[in-house]
């Protein structure tokens, strides 16, 4: 190959108008269908439930209360002692002084 053909024709990786929107349009299309798959089956498909079986729907229910009953709230630390060392450090309802000037715009 002589290096005057080489240098004469169009680089190869060079990608018409056309070319780069139609690969923008797939990238595109790709990226919205890969969007719809995930909102279908992290959201919507989780939150269906069928209307013609009650059974399900009632042991929904049963393993939700049992997830309820398995919560421990522990109220003991409200008498540990490293809880009742706590100070206050100032007064309630907290007092608020006077803000800004009359008209902000004058200068000082």
């Amino acid at each position: 190959m002589n290096l005057k053909s080489i240098f004469s024709k169009k680089n190869s990786l060079e990608i018409s108008q056309d070319q780069k929107q139609q690969i923008l349009l797939i990238v595109f299309v790709v990226i919205i269908l890969i969007i719809l798959l995930l909102l279908y089956f992290g959201f919507w498909r989780s939150s269906i439930v069928p209307m013609d079986t009650e059974e399900q729907f009632s042991d929904k229910n049963v393993r939700i209360e049992k997830i309820i009953e398995k919560i421990d709230f522990d109220i003991n630390f409200l008498k540990a002692s490293s809880f009742k060392d706590l100070k206050t450090y100032s007064q309630w309802p907290l007092e608020i002084g006077e803000k800004g000037r009359q008209n902000p715009f004058l200068p000082y």
